[in-house]
């Protein structure tokens, strides 16, 4: 416990002052890293670590669009002028066009190793490091909302820079803390006793209805005590905690059917960057889509 606390204390001491002073690249770019690392332990957990001409060419393309699409599309684009940016659009999409590509590549690796190469692991990470790269290219996405809370309503008096982003990373460190004293205090009964073996259904509850209370109050606090936003707000981070619950889930089945206890062990005491932020991709996938309807919206 003393090993997990002093872990998440250093990165949080790390964490905080990037996300609060560093510039969107910089954010970026750990972002980017993060999903590298979670890539890389994606391929160790299902067995295609040796494999290096499958996993390696892989994670690079994934990488690129990752950083193609929020750096050029996001923010180059912007600094072209109408015509030139015509000329050169089709470079920014060329990752992205790319994907397809990947696929086929992974279909033909896997006929020419079919003997080396088992066919459900390299799909599993195939799968698996798409979803990272997309949920990490997501709160990268999130980062680039300055001044986020203009964009809710009038109803809202104040402005704080990547409070989106802000958001999605702490709904699950909510959730994930407030079921753990819920399950301690009232938990019998197993959520998940196959996957999880420490989570209750009280956990649960607890954690999805506790961070609605808390983001339901933090909304009053900086918004207004309108009744109907706030149970509009605490219903919508309910919802992200579920999600979030899934995500952690989803990670613990990949674990036990590869019979590892946790993906790496980047963080001593937590396991690797797909064991921090297992709960938080979903999270930011929603979050990420529901913006173009905010931004409609208001």
């Amino acid at each position: 416990m003393l090993k997990r606390i002093l872990t998440a204390a250093v990165a949080l001491a790390i964490l905080i002052p990037i996300l609060l002073f560093a510039p969107d690249l910089a954010v970026q770019g750990l972002f980017s890293l993060l999903s590298v690392i979670a890539i890389y332990e994606i391929a160790c957990v299902t067995g295609v670590k040796k494999e290096y001409g499958f996993w390696i060419p892989v994670a690079f393309i994934f990488f690129l669009d990752q950083c193609f699409m929020q750096v050029l599309v996001n923010r180059v684009s912007l600094m072209l002028d109408a015509e030139l940016f015509y000329r050169v659009h089709w470079l920014l999409y060329i990752p992205y066009k790319a994907l397809p590509l990947v696929l086929l590549f992974v279909i033909v690796y896997i006929v020419l190793r079919n003997k080396k190469l088992n066919s459900a692991d390299a799909l599993t990470f195939f799968a698996m490091s798409f979803y990272v790269t997309k949920g990490f290219a997501a709160l990268e996405e999130l980062c680039w909302q300055e001044d986020a809370l203009t964009v809710l309503g009038s109803h809202v008096s104040v402005s704080l820079d990547r409070v989106f982003l802000w958001v999605a990373l702490s709904i699950p460190w909510v959730a994930d803390s407030l079921a753990y004293f819920a399950g301690r205090f009232f938990g019998k009964k197993k959520l998940c006793p196959d996957i999880s073996p420490k989570k209750t259904v009280a956990g649960a509850v607890g954690g999805v209805v506790g961070t609605g209370v808390v983001y339901g109050l933090l909304y009053g606090i900086f918004g207004g005590w309108e009744v109907l936003g706030i149970l509009v707000a605490a219903a919508t981070v309910m919802c992200l905690a579920v999600a979030s619950i899934f995500g952690d889930l989803f990670a613990s089945v990949v674990k036990r059917h590869y019979g590892v206890k946790d993906y790496g062990n980047l963080f001593p005491g937590h396991g690797g960057v797909m064991d921090r932020f297992d709960s938080t991709i979903p999270v930011a996938l929603l979050m990420a889509l529901a913006l173009p309807a905010i931004s409609l919206r208001y």
